[in-house]
């Protein structure tokens, strides 16, 4: 049978737990003990709700408090030189990512072509990487508690990671520092009883990655060597991956490919054959938008794929952290668009349909969510909509008056600044 896996579940929490306490923890009206508290139970309640929809590999480490990237910089000592004097906690992280009356917060970029924000990881002369502590041995402990074996633990690789800091002097010898570390994380999962981890490769997704392929090679000999139990995924996501011939020959149990925004070059290769000794994680409901798959177009897909590759397991295309959590509190749209839309939860379900139709069974649910599909592209709401702007006379007001309208209307301070979320 086919497997099902999540890459990632959205933080926000349904009414946006997650927002809210922690900026209650910032306001100063919120302990750290009760913060921590509110965000085991966040928690504990994403992975009840995966275990729940059927998802056969549950991920553990996608959740944080702000930043996965800064996680694994806390959890591997790459803390800037400015901030030696705090001590290692959550005031500290909270400093690295937002700034304090002392110093300047980190660097944020864009996550590849996400709008999603990470903070860069600073490597100065003076930076010596330790494990600090195992975050993702925690978090997968708590896990195994609510979902079993089905708990899967995510990192991001050390290729990719390194890629995205800054003050880096020698690439690949700041790979290299980091292998003991990851290993030692592997290990400790291992013992713990996790099989596969799920390690994020994104940069071989772009131009850079045909760079890096040689020292790929390097890295994954170098943990298939030390952590020979392990069941490792090189996930990539976002776009084709590079290099595949290559890369397809990574000593790993199986790879993750996006077949959304992918799908041509991918699919190329997987009837090359590439994946014919691997285990291939099919990125095949859209994991950034807001609408329901076409479960007939994505059921003829996986019917290519299946042929050319050892074992097939299905997941979204990247972690569903960029769509919102569930459809169930939009209750004042239309009927139509609503069934139209699929947020966290309504992606895992059409996961699950999915595998279940590839197996051989179109259940009721897959005939209803494909009758739900029908009546959107049908619908004639849009041309209602489209055909309403012809009625309308679309001139712009001067400048000037636009100018003195929107200042009486927003009474914006002179230096105006935004928040995000």
């Amino acid at each position: 049978m086919v497997k099902v896996s999540n890459l990632g579940y959205p933080r926000l929490g349904e009414q946006r737990e997650w927002k809210q306490a922690i900026e209650a923890f910032w306001a100063g009206n919120l302990e750290q003990k009760d913060l921590e508290k509110q965000l085991k139970q966040l928690r504990i309640n994403h992975l009840k709700k995966q275990k729940e929809a059927g998802i056969d590999l549950i991920p553990v480490g996608d959740f944080s408090c702000y930043d996965h990237v800064l996680d694994l910089s806390f959890q591997f000592n790459i803390i800037p030189k400015r901030f030696d004097e705090y001590e290692r906690n959550l005031d500290l992280y909270f400093a690295i990512a937002r700034g304090d009356k002392d110093n300047v917060a980190s660097s944020m970029k864009k996550w590849f072509n996400t709008n999603y924000h990470y903070i860069v990881p600073e490597w100065e002369v003076e930076t010596k990487p330790h494990l600090q502590n195992n975050y993702l041995l925690d978090l997968y402990l708590e896990a195994r508690e609510v979902v079993g074996d089905k708990a899967k633990p995510v990192i991001t690789g050390p290729i990719t990671y390194v890629s995205l800091s800054s003050g880096i002097v020698d690439f690949e010898a700041t790979v290299q520092r980091l292998l003991p570390l990851y290993k030692q994380v592997f290990q400790d999962l291992i013992d713990a009883g996790a099989t596969y981890i799920q390690i994020d490769e994104p940069i071989f997704v772009t131009d850079e990655g045909e760079l890096l392929v040689d020292i790929a090679k390097s890295v994954y000999d170098f943990f298939a060597r030390e952590v020979p139990q392990a069941h490792f995924i090189f996930q990539t996501y976002f776009e084709s991956a590079v290099c595949l011939d290559k890369l397809s020959k990574l000593p790993v149990t199986g790879f993750g490919l996006d077949f959304i925004h992918g799908r041509a070059e991918n699919l190329a290769a997987v009837k090359q054959g590439l994946f014919r000794e691997k285990e291939l994680f099919a990125g095949i409901v859209n994991g950034r938008n807001i609408w329901a798959v076409n479960l007939e177009e994505t059921l003829a897909l996986l019917e290519e794929i299946g042929p050319f590759v050892k074992r097939l397991t299905l997941q979204p295309s990247s972690s569903l952290l960029h769509v919102p959590v569930t459809t169930k509190y939009e209750t004042h749209l239309d009927p139509v668009l609503k069934n139209g839309l699929s947020f966290a939860d309504e992606k895992l379900k059409e996961l699950e349909l999915l595998a279940s139709a590839f197996d051989g069974n179109k259940t009721k649910g897959y005939h209803e969510a494909l009758s739900r599909f029908s009546a959107l592209q049908a619908a004639d709401f849009r041309h209602v909509a489209l055909e309403s702007l012809a009625e309308v006379k679309l001139e712009r007001s001067p400048y000037k008056l636009r100018q003195a309208l929107q200042a009486e209307k927003l009474q914006l301070p002179i230096l105006p600044t935004t928040t995000i979320g």
